[in-house]
């Protein structure tokens, strides 16, 4: 089994889909933490596969912040897809089970039921998502 970080918009959209399914009960510093804490997860992982890599690896990197965090479509395929992935490339190390990161995608998983499917999905962030850094012009 190999191990990656995922794509930076791997965590916002994630953290989108989180902000967007809460409805109003957690705030987007809220989702932008919790992107934050799939992010260092993964990385996590990816350091117990790959040890000699940690020079390369920063688990501080704020790697959402709040302007990531925009409106989704809310296709259950696309997010399954989506944590799926993020899941995969997490769980290299043995205190996954027991995480934090863990429990976050199960309750997504469990919140999903019955959402529409868009039929489009694709293993890791939809093609459709663009986070905001991804429409930022470099002046």
């Amino acid at each position: 089994m190999s191990c990656y970080i995922c794509d930076p918009n791997m965590f916002s959209y994630v953290a989108s889909v989180i902000f967007d399914m809460a409805n109003g009960k957690i705030t987007r510093n809220d989702a932008v933490n919790i992107g934050r804490v799939l992010y260092r997860e993964n990385c996590m992982s990816f350091l117990y596969r790959y040890p000699s890599a940690k020079d390369e690896v920063n688990l501080d990197f704020p790697i959402v912040n709040e302007n990531d965090i925009v409106s989704v479509d809310l296709y259950s395929d696309e997010i399954m897809d989506a944590i799926k992935c993020l899941e995969y490339q997490s769980c290299e190390h043995p205190e996954w089970k027991k995480s934090f990161s863990k429990k976050i995608l199960d309750s997504i998983r469990k919140a999903i039921i019955g959402l529409p499917k868009s039929g489009y999905a694709t293993w890791g962030v939809p093609e459709t998502f663009v986070s905001y850094n991804e429409n930022s012009i470099d002046i």
